[in-house]
């Protein structure tokens, strides 16, 4: 559509802000990963309890991991290196959402797992996680981003 395979329709001109660059990845990995801005750990907490189900299912389900991990890694690569990693006008790391599920997976099997007579634990760790979650995803929708985005470049011009 825009004349080649890896050309999206954003124009690069002179200076080669848009696309993709290597010189941006570990800028743009650690934005997606941890940054306080967007960082998928701060607005997935769940994903932190989750990794904690990873061995079990890596040594049980070893295809299907291989095939998750595999999913998530493409995906952050290729977000990680994109000019607009950050996906703004929205809290939270956007660009990972369809993957999230994959990386989660693990957790609904190890819950599944507890015995009945860890059935409180399981009902309180499931109940921790999903107030935790729910939480964050409140905080986020109870202040619009692009209000937020506003006031930070209002705050940067006063500065400068």
């Amino acid at each position: 559509r825009f004349g080649g395979l890896f050309d999206f329709g954003y124009s690069t001109g002179n200076d080669g802000l848009f696309g993709f660059s290597l010189s941006r990845f570990p800028y743009g990995l650690y934005g997606l990963l941890a940054s306080p801005g967007k960082g998928v750990i701060w607005y997935c907490p769940v994903l932190l309890v989750a990794a904690w189900s990873w061995p079990r299912f890596w040594r049980e389900r070893r295809a299907l991991a291989y095939s998750c991990l595999a999913l998530f890694a493409i995906t952050l690569v290729f977000n990680a290196a994109w000019w607009s990693w950050h996906g703004h006008w929205s809290w939270g790391q956007r660009f990972l959402a369809p993957v999230l599920p994959l990386v989660l997976l693990p957790l609904g099997m190890t819950v599944a797992h507890l015995s009945a007579r860890f059935a409180l634990w399981r009902t309180a760790l499931v109940t921790c996680v999903a107030v935790v979650s729910f939480g964050v995803q409140v905080l986020g929708n109870s202040f619009p981003y692009p209000a937020y985005n506003a006031f930070l470049l209002q705050d940067r011009k006063s500065v400068v």
